[in-house]
C-alpha cells in the first residue's frame, strides 16, 4: 500500500476503534447487531478496505463512492462520515485525480473536526487543480491551526502557492499575514515587499510599515527606494532603507557563515556570489577555485567523489565569474560540465537554460538550441519556462526563424508577471523596440508589477562581460530607455538610480 493512504487508514482505524488489520474483516459475532442498512455500509468500507491493500484503488474509489451515495450513509456517526471523505480524498490523490481530491478535501475541512492536515491537503490539491485562492486561503487556515507547519512544510511549497496567487493579492495578503504571525522569515523579502506595496495603495501605510521593517536585505530595500508609493515612508523612517548597511551585514554573514564548524560547499558558493556582486571577482574565483578543487578530491583511495547540486552551482557560478574576467573558454567548459550533469537526479535543465544562453551571447544560436533540446517545458518551474522561452526566441532569431522565434515570446508576453526583465528585454532578439518599450510601460503602469519592473531598469555598475550577444543586449536596453515614452513611464511612478555594484540576483 502506497504510504499516501497511511495515515488516512490509521485515522479510520482510529475512529472505528479497532486495529487497521480488522478493518477487512467482519465484527465479531458477540457485537451488538446493526441494522440491515448500516450492516450494508460497513460491508462496503469492507469492501474498499479490501481493495486498498490489494493495491486496487480503482475499485476502493467505486465501493467508497457507493458508500457515499448509500441513504443511510447519513446515520452515521459525522466523524466516520469525515473520514471516508478523507480516505475518497486520498485515493484521489494517489490516483491522480486532482479536481475529485480538492472537491473531496473541501468537504473535509467543512467538519467541525477537519484537523490542519486535512487544511493542508486542501491547499495541495487547490494548487494542483490550478484554484490559487483556494490554495492560499487553505493554508493560512492551516498556519493558523499549526505554527509550526511553516518550518516543517516541503522546501519551496509555500512560495510555490503564494506566487501562483499573483494575482489576488487580497488573498496572498492574508496568508502572508498568517505565515507572518506564524514567525515566518520571509529571507528575501519579495513577498514582504510585495504585500507592503498593495497596503500602501490600499491607504494602509502604518501596517506597511511593519512588514518594511521586516527587511533587513540589500535588493529589497534597493527596491523600494526606487518606487514613489514608498517616499512617504522612506522620509519617516529612512533607517528602513539603508542599503550599504544592509549590504556589508549581508557580505558579512556569508563571511561569518563559511567559518562554521557545519560549513558546507552551498556557504561558499553564496559568498562567492555576493562577492561578485561587490565586483570583488579576483576573490571569488580564488574561493571557487580552492573549493571545486576540494570537492573534486575523492576521500578515500579508489573512490569518485561524490557530486552534489552545489558542486553543481558552484560550477556555475565560476562560469559567470570567469566570463566577466574575460575567460570566456574557461567560463564555457564549466557551464558545459555543470549541464551535463543531473540535478536531483534528473536531467539539469537549469544549466541547459543557462548554457544556452550563453550561447545566444556567444552567437551559436545552433548550439543554444541543441544545449535545451532535452528541456521540455512540462518539468519546469514557470521562471525556468520563461528563460528557457527566451534563450529560444533569441536563437531562433538569429537562424533566422522569425515565426518560431515570436511563438516564443508569445509565451513571454502570456505570462509577464514572471520576468519582468525578460517581458520586455526579449525584443532585443528581434530588434523591436516599440514593443519593448511598451510592454516596459504596461509593466510600470501596473501595481502589482511596478517593483519588478522598477528593478530592471536601474543603473548598476557595468559588467566587464564583453561577449557579442550581451553587448547589443546593453545597447538595445539603453536605447529603449532613453526614449521620451519610457522616461515619463519611468518618473510618473518611481525613479533610475545610480548604483555602485553588479545587479544582484533577484
Amino acid at each position: 500500500m502506497s504510504r499516501f493512504l497511511v495515515v488516512p487508514l490509521a485515522l479510520f482505524a482510529a475512529t472505528l476503534a479497532v486495529p487497521t488489520e480488522a478493518l477487512a474483516q467482519k465484527p465479531p459475532s458477540q457485537a451488538a447487531p446493526a441494522s440491515p442498512q448500516i450492516q450494508a455500509i460497513q460491508d462496503k468500507l469492507i469492501l474498499a478496505l479490501q481493495a486498498l491493500e490489494q493495491g486496487d484503488y480503482d475499485g476502493a474509489l467505486r465501493a467508497l463512492d457507493a458508500v457515499v451515495v448509500d441513504p443511510a450513509f447519513k446515520e452515521i456517526p459525522a466523524s466516520m462520515q469525515t473520514q471516508v471523505y478523507r480516505l475518497i480524498a486520498s485515493v484521489a490523490d494517489e490516483t491522480g485525480r486532482v479536481d475529485r481530491s480538492w472537491r473531496d478535501w473541501r468537504r473535509v475541512t467543512e467538519a467541525d473536526d477537519a484537523v490542519w492536515g486535512d487544511w493542508w491537503a486542501r491547499t495541495l490539491s487547490a494548487h494542483l487543480a490550478d484554484e490559487p485562492v483556494d490554495a492560499v486561503t487553505s493554508l493560512a487556515q492551516a498556519v493558523r491551526l499549526y505554527p509550526a507547519l511553516v518550518t516543517e512544510a516541503p522546501e519551496g511549497w509555500i512560495s510555490q502557492i503564494m506566487r501562483a496567487a499573483h494575482d489576488h493579492p487580497e488573498a496572498q495578503g492574508r496568508l502572508i499575514e498568517a505565515l507572518t504571525d506564524a514567525g515566518w522569515e520571509d529571507t528575501g523579502g519579495r513577498f514582504w515587499m510585495a504585500h507592503a506595496a498593495w497596503l500602501i495603495d490600499g491607504g494602509k501605510a502604518d501596517q506597511a510599515r511593519a512588514f518594511v521593517a521586516r527587511i533587513e536585505r540589500a535588493t529589497p530595500r534597493l527596491i523600494m527606494s526606487t518606487d514613489r508609493r514608498f517616499d512617504g515612508l522612506r522620509a519617516q523612517h529612512p533607517d528602513l532603507f539603508e542599503i550599504e548597511r544592509a549590504a556589508a551585514a549581508e557580505l558579512e554573514d556569508a563571511r561569518q557563515a563559511t567559518e562554521a564548524p557545519d560549513a558546507d560547499l552551498s556557504d561558499w558558493n553564496l559568498y562567492a556570489s555576493m562577492l561578485h556582486d561587490e565586483g570583488r571577482l579576483d576573490e571569488a574565483l580564488q574561493i571557487l577555485d580552492r573549493e571545486i578543487a576540494d570537492a573534486e578530491r575523492p576521500r578515500k583511495p579508489g573512490e569518485a567523489a561524490v557530486v552534489s547540486d552545489d558542486f553543481i552551482w558552484a560550477l556555475d557560478a565560476r562560469s559567470r565569474i570567469r566570463i566577466d574576467l574575460g575567460d570566456v573558454e574557461g567560463g564555457l567548459a564549466d557551464l558545459r560540465r555543470a549541464a551535463r550533469r543531473p540535478e536531483g537526479g534528473e536531467v539539469n535543465v537549469s544549466h541547459a537554460i543557462n548554457l544556452g544562453n550563453l550561447y545566444v551571447k556567444l552567437d551559436r544560436p545552433a548550439e543554444a538550441l541543441e544545449a535545451t533540446i532535452d528541456v521540455t517545458a512540462g518539468r519546469l518551474a514557470p521562471y525556468g519556462r520563461v528563460q528557457l522561452a527566451e534563450v529560444r526566441a533569441c536563437a531562433h532569431a538569429a537562424l533566422g526563424d522569425l515565426d518560431a522565434a515570436r511563438a516564443e515570446i508569445a509565451y513571454i508576453e502570456e505570462n509577464p508577471t514572471v520576468a519582468p526583465g525578460s517581458t520586455w528585454g526579449v525584443y532585443a532578439c528581434i530588434g523591436d523596440e516599440d514593443a519593448a518599450a511598451a510592454a516596459l510601460i504596461a509593466l510600470l503602469e501596473d501595481p502589482r508589477e511596478r517593483l519588478g519592473a522598477l528593478y530592471s531598469v536601474q543603473i548598476f555598475a557595468p559588467s566587464p562581460e564583453a561577449t557579442p550577444g550581451s553587448l547589443r543586449r546593453r545597447a538595445f536596453r539603453e536605447s529603449v530607455l532613453a526614449r521620451p515614452d519610457v522616461i515619463a513611464a519611468i518618473e510618473a511612478v518611481g525613479r533610475r538610480q545610480t548604483w555602485d555594484r553588479m545587479p544582484p540576483g533577484f
